[in-house]
Formats: C-alpha cells, sequence, structure tokens
C-alpha cells in the first residue's frame, strides 16, 4: 500500500493541469518516496485526459481515472475516495488553487484524527462564490449542527480505513455536507486545519451565473434537509 494518494477532482482544467501535477510532483517528492498521484477526470472534453497521459510518460507515479460520463461533482469524489489505496488519501480540486505542500501537515494531523477538511484562509475566490460558500455554511450549521468553518473546502483528507466508511450518494455540484454527515454516522474524529489557497489561474467556475446561483441555493436547502434526516436515522 502506498504511503500517500493525492487525488485531483478535474473537469475542463486543461489550462491547469501541467503546473498543478508538476508542482504536486515536486512538493510530494520532498515529504516520501511512496506516493501516486491521480487525476479523476470527470469526462473532460478539452483534452485534460491526453495531457495526463502524456505527463505519465515522465512521472510513473501518475494515474489517470477517467468517467465515462459526466457525473457531477459528488460522484467523482466518491470516486476518489473508494479508488485510492493508501495510508493518507487526500483529495483535491485541480484547479490550481490549492498547494500540496499542506499535506504535510495534514499527514500528522490524521495520525490522531480520520478526515480532515480545511480552511481557505485567506480565500482567493470572486465574491459570489465566498458567498455561496457561507451560506452553505452557514445552513449546514442550524441543520446538521456542524461545527466546521469551511465545510466544501476542495482539500479533504482521509486515513485509508475512513475513507472506506464514506460513500456519497447523492449527486451535487458540493459535497462536503454529505462527507461530514458520513463521518459523523460511522463515528469518525473529525479535525480541521488552515491552508494556502491561490486565485484560479484559468477557467471558469461552475458557480457563475445567475440562474445557477440560485438553482444552487435551492438544491442546498433541499439536500441538507435530506442529510439530517439521515443524520437523525442512524445517530
Amino acid at each position: 500500500m502506498k504511503k500517500i494518494s493525492v487525488g485531483f477532482l478535474v473537469f475542463n482544467e486543461n489550462d491547469n493541469l501541467q503546473q498543478t501535477i508538476r508542482q504536486a510532483y515536486t512538493n510530494l517528492k520532498k515529504i516520501s518516496n511512496n506516493f501516486d498521484i491521480w487525476v479523476f477526470d470527470n469526462n473532460s472534453n478539452d483534452g485534460s485526459s491526453a495531457t495526463i497521459n502524456n505527463l505519465s510518460a515522465e512521472i510513473k507515479e501518475l494515474r489517470l481515472y477517467k468517467q465515462k460520463i459526466n457525473v457531477g461533482y459528488a460522484q467523482n469524489l466518491n470516486s476518489a475516495i473508494q479508488k485510492m489505496e493508501a495510508e493518507y488519501i487526500f483529495v483535491i480540486d485541480g484547479d490550481g488553487q490549492y498547494d500540496v505542500s499542506d499535506i504535510e501537515s495534514g499527514m500528522k494531523l490524521l495520525k490522531e484524527n480520520d478526515v480532515i477538511f480545511g480552511i481557505r484562509k485567506p480565500r482567493r475566490d470572486p465574491v459570489i462564490r465566498i458567498l455561496m460558500s457561507y451560506f452553505l455554511g452557514l445552513l449546514s450549521k442550524v441543520i446538521l449542527n456542524s461545527k466546521l468553518d469551511d465545510i466544501n473546502c476542495g482539500f479533504k483528507g482521509f486515513t485509508f480505513l475512513a475513507s472506506k466508511k464514506i460513500r456519497i450518494n447523492y449527486n451535487y455540484n458540493f459535497a462536503g455536507p454529505e462527507v461530514y454527515t458520513m463521518s459523523k454516522i460511522n463515528n469518525l474524529k473529525i479535525c480541521q486545519m488552515r491552508i494556502k489557497h491561490y486565485e484560479r489561474m484559468s477557467g471558469v467556475s461552475y458557480f457563475n451565473g445567475f440562474f445557477k446561483i440560485i438553482v444552487s441555493c435551492i438544491t442546498m436547502v433541499k439536500y441538507l434537509l435530506q442529510l439530517r434526516k439521515i443524520l437523525k436515522k442512524n445517530l
């Protein structure tokens, strides 16, 4: 079993991939010689998979898992959690906004904990994305009794055993609340850590239109109420 597995979740992030993967490789080599890097491609149509295949010729630790159809963010995350096998597993959004060097601190935390949620501080996102996350976080605290500061951060860490107890069943473009819910149901020890966060290098976020924002807000409430029912039933 590998000591560290890092999985990047991508959809049409080809412009960011080379720099993201190369930086990850450089940072991981400083931490361990026993690691692999996965890219979970949610059926991109911008050449992302071709870029990964080309990079794998020089980076032997690189793996590609391409979805046959676009399964949505949550199920792409689920694939990463279920597919990777290592002592320490990290799942990171592949938009170039996160720093793999934070994994070293994460590994120390996972010696005493089961699941890590990152905290982006300061956060380098457009105001509308920050407001969306604030809204989701506030609702999660009210509806799920979450104590997390950044429940939908795109940087998460798991021990191997914890990763196999978490399965994402819903299919939304945010999955942090369900990871939290599954962690609570399975009595996993949750912790938080502050991580570095950068401005998006290129590409467009999913939450980039007024209609999508309104629909997402309505979906958030429905989703969290569904998760609360599951929590009450299993705790």
